[in-house]
């Protein structure tokens, strides 16, 4: 995967812990803290990546930025919000990241734009999101369904997820096809159609003081990629963080 600046890490890894805090984001707030991530590579001889990362949540009433997400807020209909969304998502790779990957030409990381909505349906907070690759480098698109909810053990607060997820052919084919000029031996070449997978995680809070709070985070990501490609590992990719966010 390509080597990415700071900014781009933070986007990539800080969204998961962001979304977690003692008590739930009010307009006009806004969060600083800091996290260790560990994230798995889903392709071949890449080893998964270790950082320590700053965090930023704002929460205001006409927009949202949480890690890698802004939202400009465009009303409320039938007990759901409905959203602009930007999303920078860093995929792909460069030649030199594992010897499986050489001879191919660079996967180029996107900028995401599309339609989001979220709500409540009594204990659960439902959510949808539509995307199109507005960079322009796979001209894919992707959905993602989810459903989390928030429990409580005392003093800790959990809040377990769950999503499907969706991308389409051109998306699959940019990210983890072998165009016929890259193919070797042992490496042919390949391209892949539509995907659909899940995500699942746990995210887990403690207060401390009146604002601030500890996170952890681990989430699993099950198919959504070709399995048949010769570019990834097949098998669960996970992630786990760990951090600390202060309210302003």
């Amino acid at each position: 995967m390509p080597r990415p600046a700071p900014l781009t890490l933070l986007f990539l890894l800080s969204a998961p812990l962001a979304a977690v805090s003692a008590t739930p984001p009010e307009p006009g707030h806004w969060s600083l803290g800091l996290a260790a991530v560990s994230q798995e590579s889903p392709y071949r001889g890449v080893a998964a990546r270790r950082h320590l990362l700053p965090l930023l949540v704002v929460e205001h009433p006409r927009f949202a930025i949480q890690g890698p997400q802004a939202d400009l807020k465009l009303g409320r209909q039938a007990g759901m919000d409905l959203r602009l969304r930007l999303r920078w998502i860093p995929e792909g790779f460069e030649a030199d990241d594992s010897a499986a990957l050489q001879g191919l030409a660079e996967r180029r990381a996107s900028a995401w734009a599309g339609l989001a909505t979220q709500g409540r349906a009594g204990p659960l907070r439902l959510s949808a999101e539509w995307l199109g690759d507005a960079s322009g480098h796979s001209q894919g698109q992707r959905l993602r369904l989810g459903a989390s909810t928030h429990l409580h053990a005392g003093a800790w607060q959990f809040g377990p997820r769950l999503a499907w997820t969706a991308s389409d052919a051109r998306h699959a084919r940019y990210y983890y096809g072998v165009r016929p000029a890259e193919a070797r031996a042992g490496r042919p070449a390949f391209a892949p159609g539509t995907q659909q997978g899940w995500e699942w995680g746990l995210r887990a809070s403690l207060a401390a003081g009146r604002q601030g709070s500890w996170a952890i985070d681990l989430g699993q990501q099950r198919g959504g990629l070709p399995s048949a490609s010769p570019l990834i590992s097949n098998g669960p990719r996970t992630q786990l963080g760990i951090g600390y966010l202060q309210r302003f």
